[in-house]
């Protein structure tokens, strides 16, 4: 009986269990580095959704001043109004 034969067939197995062994912990690292990026971008994503509340709020604000502004305007025209009535 030849026992090479054996012997290189066990050497071709146990080749191929280290490969998978090696192939599995690069799995492993690249499942961990996937769900670090997953929950990196939610993070992203909640700073957007609250980045764009402020800029509604904000946008509310810039509403609210301009009605102020405008009664100021409307308020110095009469005041306009009214100084150029005196002076003549």
């Amino acid at each position: 009986m030849n026992l090479q034969q054996p012997l290189k067939k066990l050497r071709i197995v146990q080749t191929l269990q280290v490969i998978i062994l090696r192939l599995r912990i690069k799995a492993q690292l690249g499942r961990t580095k996937i769900n670090k990026i997953i929950k990196t971008i939610g993070s992203l994503v909640s700073e957007i959704q609250h980045s764009a509340a402020g800029i509604t709020t904000l946008a509310a604000n810039i509403k609210n001043i301009e009605s102020v502004l405008d009664v100021y305007i409307a308020i110095a025209e009469q005041l306009n109004n009214l100084v150029f009535r005196f002076t003549l």
